[in-house]
């Protein structure tokens, strides 16, 4: 059986927003997923009567989220095995962008300038790209974020630089 290529709101995966989103974020998502809803019953054919709970909906959304990538259904390929090596990165981008208010590609150019990792730059530059895709990785982004308010920025990077190992802290900013 061939695989089906879904398009519109059906081919993009919806983001479900963490506990700290911002209230705007999770209004989005309800009516991106209200749409998306739509989208399934139109792609399969079904029709929706005064928006009641259809018996087969629960069936429709089963179904989804086995195939469609807006409902969750996760793509073929190998589970990420540089994870300790990504959260690595993670931290690192975080403390340079912090600390030295550095762009992300600035920072991953320090990055791999001080030859922190043993990898070609865009590797490296894929490896971010999964970071930014990555749920766990945003939901710490999230955190520093609404951290950065009550304790300070100051806090966060000490905290950075107390845990990353030292030659994170050598690491100088990259000449454009």
């Amino acid at each position: 059986m061939a695989e089906r290529k879904y398009t519109g709101i059906l081919g993009k995966r919806l983001v479900k927003p963490t506990l700290l989103s911002s209230d705007s974020k999770k209004i989005q998502f309800e009516k991106d997923s209200s749409s998306a809803i739509e989208a399934l019953f139109r792609e399969f054919d079904l029709l929706i009567l005064n928006n009641e709970e259809l018996p087969w909906r629960d069936l429709a959304l089963a179904l989804a989220n086995r195939h469609v990538p807006a409902f969750g259904a996760l793509r073929p390929g190998r589970p990420n095995k540089n994870i300790e090596e990504s959260l690595c990165l993670f931290f690192w981008i975080e403390l340079l962008m912090r600390r030295d208010k550095m762009t992300k590609t600035a920072a991953l150019k320090s990055i791999f300038k001080a030859g922190n990792f043993y990898i070609k730059y865009e590797t490296l530059r894929s490896r971010s790209k999964d970071i930014d895709r990555n749920i766990l990785f945003r939901l710490l982004r999230d955190i520093f974020n609404k951290l950065e308010p009550t304790i300070g920025d100051e806090r966060i990077i000490k905290a950075l630089e107390e845990v990353l190992p030292s030659q994170v802290l050598r690491i100088k900013p990259a000449r454009s």
